[in-house]
């Protein structure tokens, strides 16, 4: 089965580093979880432990967007960050956002 709207790559950035390393995305992980969020959510709950600290530099913050991002498809450019809060006892929250950066991302291979 094929899944369209993916440029089908991730990208991981380690901002101490400077490394930068790039992943062919899954199609079983895209079949499995619907949409760029439960991807995303995905992703968090196999690289956030619950004894992190969240200003931890292990601690990821993940980026992700749409496959109807960069469409003519109205409010579709959205793009969202999940990170361990600070606050809350550590949980798992998201932030999203609209403008360019979704398209850029997504434009940008």
């Amino acid at each position: 089965m094929e899944i369209g709207g993916y440029t089908r790559n991730i990208l991981k950035v380690n901002l101490t580093s400077g490394a930068v390393e790039k992943e062919a995305l899954s199609m079983e992980l895209l079949k499995k979880f619907i949409g760029p969020e439960g991807v995303s959510f995905r992703w968090a709950y196999d690289l956030i432990r619950p004894k992190m600290d969240p200003l931890s530099e292990n601690s990821p913050i993940i980026l992700g967007s749409g496959p109807i991002v960069g469409s003519p498809v109205p409010a579709s450019s959205r793009v969202f960050a999940l990170f361990k809060h600070l606050n809350y006892g550590g949980v798992i929250e998201n932030s999203h956002a609209g403008g360019d950066l979704g398209p850029m991302l997504k434009w940008a291979g």
